[in-house]
């Protein structure tokens, strides 16, 4: 079951590992936690997320996706559905993800943006970013 594309971010439960198809596609797995505050219980819930990352482009990246680091992750979002080994069904989330960024570089660019330099934002993450000047809202 496969769902919209979807922005999630978290923490690096365990350390990525990448391995190679037998067609040669490298295919780099983590495991992910995202906390959600529930309302009714007055606390943060942690749900472990799976991240999989087609292609040689993560193989840079692989000694900085380590268990703790704070990522951003985009893609698909999908449901896995499987028995565990004590026969009990089991759904997990997971996203085959299309864009993955370090949490520190995100913190840049909001705080370009939040000084309305956008020149700065754009700079230092590479990408352009939407930034409205306070004093410029379209509404």
């Amino acid at each position: 079951m496969s769902l919209a594309t979807a922005t999630l971010s978290g923490t690096i439960k365990k350390n990525a590992e990448q391995r190679t198809t037998p067609n040669g596609n490298a295919v780099t797995n983590l495991m992910m936690n995202i906390t959600k505050y529930d309302g009714r219980t007055k606390e943060e819930k942690s749900y472990p997320v799976k991240v999989t990352l087609w292609g040689d482009s993560y193989t840079e990246m692989l000694p900085k996706l380590t268990q703790g680091t704070r990522i951003v992750v985009t893609g698909r979002l999908q449901i896995d559905q499987f028995a565990d080994r004590n026969g009990k069904n089991v759904k997990l989330l997971a996203i085959e993800a299309s864009k993955l960024n370090f949490m520190n570089d995100l913190t840049k660019v909001s705080s370009a943006v939040d000084t309305g330099n956008y020149d700065e934002a754009v700079s230092s993450s590479g990408s352009e970013v939407d930034a409205f000047d306070n004093q410029e809202i379209p509404f």
